[in-house]
């Protein structure tokens, strides 16, 4: 195509491993494009979501998302014959056609989701990338082998509609206008979607047989395509979309062609062009990560962490950035932002990003509080996090230290004395450091901590009182001031006493009936069962708990954080992640399956999240330091990388075997654990890249615990 891949191709999925149709539409692929916006599906082209799409646009970056290009089907033409690329999925489950048996690979090219078909002799490679000069995505294909010059056409279909909605019945009619090798399309404002937008697609082709390429305008409804996921869901799951355009195109050997779908013109729409600057994107990232780079497994998590990363504009307009939580539904949210935030960004040398990201949260500190989230459909930040402003300070701190940047230090050094002096006086949502040095937040109907599963007006896991993590949290981001106050020109003084009064009182945290930490003291939750309320404290055995083992500034003793490793390791750990609630509780749930409300309710009572497991390794490395163990959750990582969204890793899996991964196919904090554990794991590249027995990867005693 005019250039070549950087590294080998990543994992090279070949003909055996999708020739299940089934098997190629559980598996998803996914690109971004730095603002919000995205292009996902599966492997085989059937739809399984309301998301899935080449063209999701986020409208004021990177939020306001909404999908304008669902899907495009691809044919080829061969003399009388014709072959279709893709396969569709209709409301009474029929798959017509299925295109299947044409799709011999899948592979990432340095990120770039690339398959490979085969019909009658013809070989023809189709990747997608994101634009480098605007918001879109082009699809670009090349033809490499074929007894004859073919037909490739490409039908485009539109929808307009908020990409949370579906819009079966939808009438409206978009306006096209043709010139040369480009389509305007504008879409008609309607209610999903209250401005109309503009579409423009554009297409290429080098060499071709033809002498131009003729697009063709197209017309009417497509209705009645069965998104199966949807349905699993317990969500309404018919969609349509409207057929405006086909694009035909003669290839002959060696040819490339493209088809760009963007929200402004394009200067150059040239397969050779885009997927040149696509690599060259991918190379920028390998050069910025450095050593974290050494292998196909440690390069893809560094391309899935970008993908994450999103433009914000900061006040007065100027340049700022933001991590959205997890593809293909959530917004950007604070506490997901400041917890990924090490991973994504630090520990892949991104550390001119990092800053950006906290300059803009920083932004939107109000009553030393950070925003939860900008919800999609509003973009108006949402303040019910009492744990996202102390993660913040530790990835402030963090972020210091690994720039020794003190000119930024001293740029933000108010907004963490804000922070603490809103927790020390008092703030919204009853939260407020109480003199016992612990950290208590209560709001009635309101979920504040990362287990925040809601259902109407009911909170599934409130945790009213003192949750054992904001205290943790608490302790942490006073040590890392400390760590740094003498540097900027500031007494550590005060925020060690602060941070000496919480590890006092941390003592109240120990359960002597269970041998580990209290979840919730002096729980305002009337009702906890029976087994799990003790003193008027939640005894639950939740990962919570793992904070206080987990993290750089030691709150507990050896002996007690044993313990709790011990009840972690026996009741909570699984292959692929942590398990949210033990086994042995009565509320616990096994599967992470049905409506929303079924869902909601399994959300944090026993489904397994892969990020805990960074907590839980490093407990597990700072207290026992068995090579075994860490070799072990490294391979888990590398395993989930090639499950669900090839290159990135869910949100979360079922509590009990197989572990399906289930949630967001695409998650910030599920990404940023294994590339933090890289950093303070370095000799674990033998295993993620190294050694595909583990038994001969090799990880060092002295790996560092932070």
């Amino acid at each position: 195509m005019g250039n070549e891949p950087l590294y080998p191709p990543y994992p090279l999925l070949s003909r055996s491993d999708v020739q299940s149709l089934d098997r190629a539409t559980d598996l998803e692929w996914l690109a971004t494009d730095g603002l919000g916006g995205f292009a996902c599906g599966t492997l085989s082209g059937i739809r399984t979501r309301r998301y899935h799409g080449l063209f999701v646009h986020a409208t004021q970056p990177p939020v306001a998302r909404r999908m304008l290009v669902p899907f495009v089907l691809e044919t080829i033409t061969m003399g009388d014959m014709k072959f279709p690329l893709v396969s569709s999925r209709w409301a009474d489950g029929t798959i017509a056609p299925n295109a299947n048996d044409s799709l011999i690979s899948f592979a990432l090219e340095d990120g770039i989701p690339t398959w490979t078909f085969k019909v009658n002799g013809c070989t023809l490679e189709r990747r997608i990338v994101s634009l480098p000069d605007c918001a879109g995505f082009a699809i670009c294909y090349a033809l490499r082998e074929t007894t004859a010059p073919i037909t490739l056409t490409t039908s485009l279909f539109v929808e307009h509609r908020d990409f949370h909605a579906l819009d079966p019945t939808a009438h409206w009619m978009p306006t096209l206008r043709l010139e040369k090798n480009r389509a305007t399309i504008t879409l008609p404002a309607n209610e999903h979607a209250a401005t109309p937008s503009t579409l423009i697609v554009t297409s290429s082709c080098t060499p071709s047989a033809s002498p131009a390429i003729a697009m063709e305008v197209r017309g009417g409804w497509w209705r009645n395509f069965r998104l199966e996921e949807e349905a699993a869901r317990g969500y309404d799951f018919l969609a349509s979309s409207f057929h405006a355009l086909e694009i035909p195109v003669t290839l002959c050997a060696g040819s490339e062609s493209s088809l760009a779908v963007s929200t402004a013109p394009i200067s150059n729409a040239s397969a050779t062009h885009l997927l040149a600057a696509a690599r060259a994107r991918s190379a920028s990232l390998y050069d910025a990560a450095g050593h974290t780079v050494s292998g196909p497994t440690s390069r893809q998590l560094v391309l899935a962490a970008d993908q994450f990363i999103v433009a914000r504009a900061r006040e007065g307009g100027r340049d700022g950035r933001s991590i959205l939580a997890g593809f293909p539904w959530f917004e950007d949210w604070g506490r997901d932002a400041m917890l990924s935030l090490p991973g994504l960004l630090l520990a892949t040398g991104r550390l001119e990003d990092a800053k950006l990201v906290l300059r803009t949260f920083a932004e939107h500190l109000r009553d030393g509080l950070l925003p939860n989230r900008f919800p999609d459909r509003t973009g108006v930040a949402e303040y019910n996090s009492a744990d996202a402003p102390m993660i913040f300070l530790g990835a402030f701190c963090r972020t210091v230290e690994q720039s020794d940047d003190l000119v930024f230090a001293r740029e933000l050094w108010p907004k963490a004395e804000e922070i603490i002096a809103a927790y020390t006086n008092g703030t919204a949502n009853g939260v407020r450091v109480h003199d016992d040095g612990l950290v208590h937040a209560s709001q009635a109907g309101v979920q504040l901590t990362w287990m925040d599963a809601r259902i109407g007006d009911y909170v599934v896991t409130p945790r009213r009182g003192k949750p054992v993590e904001l205290s943790v949290l608490w302790h942490e981001g006073l040590r890392g001031l400390e760590a740094i106050a003498a540097r900027v020109g500031k007494d550590p003084a005060p925020l060690r006493a602060l941070a000496d009064a919480t590890q006092r009182g941390f003592e109240r945290f120990w359960n002597t009936r269970d041998g580990c930490l209290f979840d919730v003291l002096d729980t305002e939750d009337n009702d906890l069962p029976e087994s799990v309320r003790l003193d008027g404290h939640d005894a639950s055995i939740r990962p919570n708990q793992l904070f206080a083992t987990g993290l750089r500034f030691p709150i507990l003793s050896e002996d007690r954080a044993r313990a709790v490793l011990k009840v972690a390791l026996r009741d909570l750990l699984t292959p692929y992640g942590v398990r949210t609630l033990s086994p042995q509780d009565p509320r616990y749930a096994r599967l992470y399956l049905g409506d929303q409300a079924t869902r909601d309710r399994a959300y944090h009572q026993g489904t397994s999240w892969p990020f805990l497991l960074l907590l839980l390794v490093s407990s597990h490395w700072r207290l026992r330091r068995e090579n075994v163990f860490v070799r072990g959750i490294a391979f888990a990582f590398r395993t989930q990388l090639r499950d669900g969204c090839i290159g990135s890793i869910s949100e979360v899996r079922d509590a009990e075997a197989p572990f399906r991964a289930r949630g967001c196919f695409a998650q910030a904090w599920s990404v940023a654990a294994p590339l933090e554990l890289l950093a303070r794991f370095p000799d674990l590249h033998h295993v993620l890249d190294v050694a595909e027995n583990p038994k001969i990867a090799i990880v060092r005693d002295e790996c560092p615990t932070a």
